[in-house]
């Protein structure tokens, strides 16, 4: 069983490092050969796994979705490229369905290290221009907007939250607070709204669970230090690239489009709820609505750029695998943000424990899948997702003792 699980560990960091098939084909065999192995102890080891029973559900739901993307091919054009991206991050679901027998702590920690290393990614494009085997750059506020080592242009901003609060979590003061301002400056200079909004609300979800009471002199130390070495650098940068990475920010906490070159937050918040939904919703027809689109449905989250992205998380379950199994799924993402509400607005008892993190993760990561959508396909979202809501459903306290140790570092 513990062979299982540090397979599985290691499937889980090359999902991570997906971006690696860009760069070198070997990237796939390392991640077949990791997948057939893991695959194999499975098996061996079936009887001392327990599969929780939304395994189960979400496997059917994908073979549905698999014989609906097939069946609607002849509208919408090849199923290729959606069945690949569709089932790609799947294993995730088996991996972490082994790993949330135990505590989240390992996983939490190569997630944060992962990050760290995509936050470094920005100020070393600001240095030798864009990586190559990236996803393509673009330009915003007057700079270039670089992607990271996360994957697309958006990646990093919508993902980063989870990493950053457990950055506070699972790792020594100094080093975590270290590593939480190190995200919190990638997230300055991704120029992305979702990334400095994400690093707020995990600052008041770590005031909440009182993970940051003792902290405040090595914020503000390593602040001044980072912003020393930031300014002693910055001959070597860009100029225009930096002044436009405190251009966005400033443009994003003044609401002013003007600085950002983009919408509004509000603005585009709104737009994620009614008209890119409804957009899609148009687009497809009465019986694809009903019984799904399949892959098709996701749009560019699924490989079909051409055809519209919901850019709603929601919206984008019930167009994928229609208005039964897509509408179950809805529940089930609702019941567990109430679920993690109910154990954050007991503070005194989830403060510093693994079941305060995963509430405060859950919530954080179904606020950007609602407003952004393709989070269950992208290998880096899956593998977070799975991560908190198996574990999270692991350790329920209707099913076991909510009398959980203290993780976070006081």
């Amino acid at each position: 069983m513990r062979q299982l699980q540090y397979t599985g560990i290691s499937v889980f960091i090359l999902y991570l490092f997906h971006s690696l098939r860009n760069l070198t084909p070997v990237y796939f065999l390392l991640i077949g050969g990791a997948l057939f192995i893991f695959f194999l102890l499975l098996i061996v080891c079936h009887q001392k796994v327990r599969l929780d029973k939304v395994t189960v559900f979400v496997t059917l739901c994908w073979v549905y979705a698999s014989i609906v993307t097939g069946a609607e091919s002849h509208i919408y054009g090849s199923p290729i490229v959606g069945l690949i991206r569709l089932w790609t991050a799947f294993p995730l679901i088996l991996i972490f369905s082994v790993l949330s027998s135990s505590s989240v702590a390992t996983p939490a920690r190569l997630l944060t290290v992962f990050f760290l290393l995509a936050a470094l990614s920005f100020p070393l494009q600001f240095l030798i221009g864009p990586i190559d085997w990236f996803a393509e750059p673009s330009e915003r506020a007057g700079g270039v907007r670089y992607a990271s080592l996360a994957g697309s242009l958006t990646a990093y901003g919508v993902l980063v939250g989870v990493p950053a609060l457990a950055a506070i979590y699972y790792f020594r003061p100094l080093v975590g607070t270290l590593i939480f301002l190190l995200l919190a400056g990638g997230a300055i200079l991704s120029l992305q709204k979702a990334a400095i909004a994400n690093i707020i609300i995990v600052i008041i979800f770590l005031w909440w669970l009182k993970a940051i009471a003792s902290r405040a002199p090595s914020f503000l130390a390593f602040a001044l230090l980072i912003i020393g070495v930031f300014l002693a650098l910055q001959e070597g940068y860009d100029s225009n690239q930096v002044s436009s990475a405190l251009v966005h920010m400033k443009g994003v906490f003044s609401s002013d489009t003007e600085l950002t070159n983009d919408v509004g937050f509000i603005s585009s918040l709104i737009d994620r709820v009614t008209e890119l939904p409804s957009t899609s919703i148009t687009f497809f027809n009465q019986s694809s609505i009903f019984i799904g689109a399949g892959a098709f449905g996701g749009g560019g989250a699924l490989g079909y750029p051409d055809l519209p992205m919901a850019h709603n998380g929601l919206i984008e379950l019930l167009l994928v695998f229609g208005w039964l199994p897509g509408g179950i799924m809805i529940f089930l993402l609702i019941k567990h943000v109430w679920t993690s509400v109910t154990y954050l607005f007991n503070r005194q008892q989830v403060a510093r424990t693994e079941v305060g993190f995963l509430s405060a993760a859950y919530i954080v990561w179904i606020c950007n899948y609602i407003f952004s959508g393709g989070g269950l396909f992208q290998p880096v979202g899956a593998a977070i997702f799975w991560m908190i809501f198996l574990r999270l459903r692991a350790i329920h306290p209707y099913r076991n003792s909510f009398t959980i140790q203290p993780t976070a570092h006081k």
